[in-house]
């Protein structure tokens, strides 16, 4: 025996928390009984009690360390007090000071078995002090250590021989003997308590929600699975951390030996990374100063060799990919008594396993439902389960807005704990989805930052501003051009960035979403420098300034009817697009709005000769007008003008009017291509329907200088929407044709909604058209 400490030994935990949270009515309970200690202190009170053992057991305290110390004067033969069973069963570990008198008591020999048996049973960590004492006396039961059957009732002969088992065994335990100063010995003793006793105490926080039911889902893999492996996966501030923290805080009794490694993904930057926490790890399995390791390679290899001879409980926080598992834990199979938790944001991990012969169990953990959401946001907002009087309804726009993420509930919840009004928290509200709490994005952007590959990222980006809610193969056969989407969304898909719902559609959690969107918007502080813009109005700003995009903008999002229910445009009846005016209203009939020369006819399409210029006019454009109803959900139909002159413009407007179910509404365009057109052109005029619309005439007509036609029909108190007017060569087909269309039809034709020949059928020449069905732009650019 040294008279160093044998237990140097420090945590792989979270060494800046609390030890403990015993008060949490949401967490697990320690200990089988109602109270807890760190240390039992078994002793002779006539030797040590108000010396050596007051001494030690005041600095225990001292550092913070709780330590059961028996202040009472025990007759001797008296039997143990249920206090004292309890409290040993209660403790994690024992000190036993082992005096010149110590067996001669049966309640420290009674003790002394006890202790031995958690120690058995439990993993209870055992510290023999060898005080004025030879430890070979108490191994062989000498001097004052050679005991012997009596008459009494406790000195029996089995009694006997089990007590000098113990002491045989206890002996043979590492612990301490009085060489030197007793306060270097109390010293060495506290300093190997305490680091004992620290790397396995794991801080839970307080308020726990919805723990138990997930420990329950993965009991049998702790209690009776051959699997050594949990893998625990989910989106990032789902819980999984907590989950293992939580596994570890319920089972620690269990295990030889216990390491957590947190953050492993944020703090493996570089190759060293790696070798600072294969140190750690060791430290953690063997105890000890800290093991310097002179290569990564080397530490595998050590490791390895440990971990089949340890009964350890390890917690892998964070693990990106199976290059980091290989590295920390090698590829050897490990002791079958052990358990080793991964945290990962990645989804089937299966992969990570199958080239060695290891078992594991994957656990997909499951978001709080709407009970658990709301008991965890009340206790972090209120200080109670349930929310306060009148707060219901604002408490339930922030669970809508967390859908179930522990994190976001608990950050949002504490921010809102000083709100205390209804319209104060109606203000912060008004944020959701125009920002997100830092805390809540640097959390989520740690899975955005470690996608493998920037075409990732910029694939997540795109779906988070433009697609989240759409149809998967009316996704992929958008982007798969210019994104590798087919295989790119399932990288995403892993990482717990994306989901498939079972009707198809491609989903995205709302905070993942809105961290997109963030990341977007410090791109730059002008709108038009950022990649995307899906903001109704920046979107409308955008195109009204500059008609056009900008080269560093990937995409641009367009919604007038979400525009005007935002920015209460209800009065918005005149569309500007394309240069073309165009307005839809209720079925009229004013001769005054039809100009002089008009031809009309029953049929969807006509054509004229552009006659002679009457005198001192000029022409200047043409009216289109139809009379229609409606029917169907889908309001398909492209206006379309075709001169000789190869004049092409084929036109769906962003904004319609839809009249109700058999009412007849009319609508009026004017197109200002005056220019284009010469004498004695054939104009063809043709109103093209795929679906939703019945036509009942269609009407064209010349417009000249002086017609006034703004007079008669558009300057009626009617509000003017101008979008993307200016420059249209963005929209020009190969043949030279303009198709003039903010809407996107191929999302019905991929739902089948709409026949792929739509193309064909406004498009003269098929060239216009690519094998995938997408026009082919001379210098194209989506609106979605």
């Amino acid at each position: 025996m040294g008279n160093g400490s044998a237990f140097r030994h420090t945590s792989g935990g979270n060494q800046d928390s609390a030890r403990y949270d015993v008060n949490s009515g949401t967490t697990a309970s320690l200990r089988a009984n109602g109270t807890s200690y760190d240390v039992f202190l078994s002793f002779r009170g006539e030797d040590t009690r108000h010396s050596f053992t007051d001494h030690l057991y005041k600095e225990l305290v001292r550092v913070g360390i709780r330590t059961f110390r028996d202040n009472d004067e025990i007759e001797r033969g008296q039997e143990l007090k249920p206090e004292i069973e309890k409290a040993i069963q209660s403790s994690e570990a024992s000190i036993i000071v082992l005096s010149e008198n110590y067996a001669t008591s049966t309640w420290c020999l009674d003790e002394l078995l006890m202790i031995l048996e958690q120690m058995k049973e439990c993993n209870h960590f055992v510290i023999p002090v060898f005080y004025h004492v030879d430890p070979s006396d108490v191994r062989k039961q000498n001097k004052t250590f050679d005991i012997k059957v009596k008459r009494s009732s406790r000195w029996t002969h089995d009694n006997v021989v089990s007590w000098k088992a113990a002491l045989t065994k206890v002996a043979n335990l590492t612990g301490f003997v009085l060489t030197g100063p007793e306060t270097k010995l109390i010293k060495d003793i506290v300093d190997a308590i305490y680091s004992k006793l620290d790397c396995k105490q794991v801080y839970l926080p307080p308020n726990l929600t919805g723990m138990n039911a997930r420990y329950k889902e993965i009991s049998f893999w702790l209690e009776h699975s051959h699997a050594e492996f949990l893998a625990i996966c989910g989106m990032g501030g789902s819980g999984k951390s907590t989950l293992a923290q939580y596994i570890v805080y319920s089972n620690w009794r269990k295990f030889e030996n216990i390491c957590i490694l947190e953050c492993i993904s944020s703090r493996c930057k570089e190759k060293h990374d790696l070798l600072k926490l294969q140190e750690e790890l060791l430290k953690d399995l063997v105890g000890g100063k800290n093991r310097r390791i002179p290569s990564v390679c080397q530490g595998t290899l050590k490791i390895e060799e440990v971990l089949q001879n340890k009964k350890a409980l390890i917690v892998l926080d964070d693990i990106v990919d199976s290059n980091q598992l290989e590295t920390l834990l090698g590829t050897r199979n490990i002791n079958n008594q052990s358990k080793i938790i991964i945290t990962t944001r990645e989804n089937n991990v299966g992969t990570w396993f199958k080239s060695t012969s290891r078992r594991y169990h994957e656990y997909k953990i499951k978001l709080l439902d709407e009970d658990e959401s709301l008991e965890l946001l009340c206790c972090h907002a209120f200080g109670s389960k349930i929310p306060k009087e009148g707060y219901e309804e604002v408490a339930k726009e922030v669970l809508q807005y967390c859908e179930g993420n522990p994190l976001a509930l608990e950050v949002l919840g504490s921010s809102l704990f000083e709100h205390n009004s209804i319209s104060s928290w109606r203000s912060a509200l008004n944020l959701f989805g125009k920002d997100i709490h830092f805390d809540i994005f640097s959390v989520l952007k740690r899975s955005y930052d470690s996608l493998p590959y920037d075409i990732d990222k910029e694939l997540f980006l795109h779906i988070a501003c433009f697609f989240v809610g759409m149809d998967i193969n009316y996704v992929v056969k958008i982007l798969e051009p210019d994104y590798s989407a087919i295989s790119r969304i399932k990288t995403l898909t892993k990482r717990c960035l994306l989901y498939v719902a079972p009707n198809k559609k491609l989903m995205m959690h709302r905070l993942l979403q809105d961290m997109g969107k963030r990341l977007v918007d410090q791109e730059s502080r002008i709108v038009t420098s950022r990649s995307r813009v899906w903001r109704n109005r920046e979107s409308y700003d955008t195109l009204e300034k500059s008609g056009t995009t900008s080269q560093t903008m990937k995409g641009l999002a367009l919604d007038l009817n979400i525009l005007k229910e935002e920015e209460g445009l209800e009065d918005i009846e005149m569309l500007y697009e394309f240069n073309i005016m165009s307005t839809s209203l209720p079925d009229i009939n004013i001769p005054k709005m039809m100009p002089e020369y008009i031809l009309e006819t029953t049929s969807t399409s006509l054509s004229f000769r552009v006659p002679e210029c009457p005198r001192k006019r000029e022409l200047i454009g043409i009216n289109v007008t139809f009379r229609y109803t409606i029917s169907g959900d889908d309001w398909i139909w492209f206006a379309k003008i075709k001169t000789t002159n190869h004049v092409e413009l084929i036109y769906n407007p962003k904004v319609f009017g839809k009249p109700e179910p058999g009412k007849v509404a009319i609508w009026l365009s004017y197109w200002p291509i005056g220019n284009k057109l010469n004498v004695h052109d054939i104009v063809n005029v043709s109103i093209i329907v795929m679906s939703g619309l019945e036509i009942l005439e269609c009407f064209a007509s010349l417009v000249y200088t002086n017609d006034k036609v703004e007079n008669d029909i558009f300057e009626r108190n009617i509000d003017l929407v101008e979008i993307g007017g200016g420059d249209l060569l963005g929209f020009k087909l190969s043949t030279g044709a303009y198709y003039l269309c903010r809407r996107d039809f191929f999302e019905l034709m991929e739902l089948g909604r709409l026949t792929p020949g739509w193309l064909r059928t406004l498009v003269s020449h098929t060239d216009a058209i690519d094998d995938t069905g997408k026009f082919l732009l001379l210098n194209y650019f989506w609106v979605f």
